[in-house]
């Protein structure tokens, strides 16, 4: 009983491992420098959960295991236009990198970014991808006996 017990515990724990990515990426100015302490925040865009934190001294930042779905990253540094990017969309094991590059400006200028293409990820070369119910019962099936 025991043993079945542990087997559903790792079950159900490498489901949840399973639905999540992360969102990583640098802060930088129009130059090409590096931001230190620039505020990141990313948003989930159906739930509307918020995650916050600063760049590294490198102007980096990194979201690890996010839920999957699309996502709004929003970076801000006094000094700074606040620049947004919408439409981010993380899938299951494909980690998203998100650079940002803010102008010069105050603090009230907003700039929108749109994703409008597929991010590539270039990393590693792990591919994930979401598979429905649809097309997993269309598979063909190499048994013939199984038809």
């Amino acid at each position: 009983m025991n043993r079945v017990l542990l087997v559903l515990l790792f079950a159900v724990a490498g489901c949840f491992a399973q639905s999540t990515s992360s969102i990583s990426g640098a802060v930088t100015d129009s130059s090409g420098a590096v931001i230190p302490g620039a505020a990141v925040t990313v948003m989930n865009e159906e739930t509307g959960v918020v995650n916050r934190q600063t760049t590294t001294d490198s102007g980096l930042f990194s979201f690890p295991a996010l839920p999957v779905g699309g996502y709004t990253v929003i970076a801000e540094m006094k000094g700074f236009k606040t620049e947004r990017r919408t439409r981010n969309v993380l899938v299951v094991n494909t980690p998203l990198t998100v650079d940002i590059s803010l102008e010069v400006g105050s603090a009230t200028d907003l700039v929108y970014v749109e994703a409008s293409v597929a991010a590539l990820q270039v990393e590693n070369a792990a591919v994930g991808n979401v598979v429905s119910q649809k097309a997993i019962v269309d598979l063909p099936l190499n048994a013939p006996e199984l038809r």
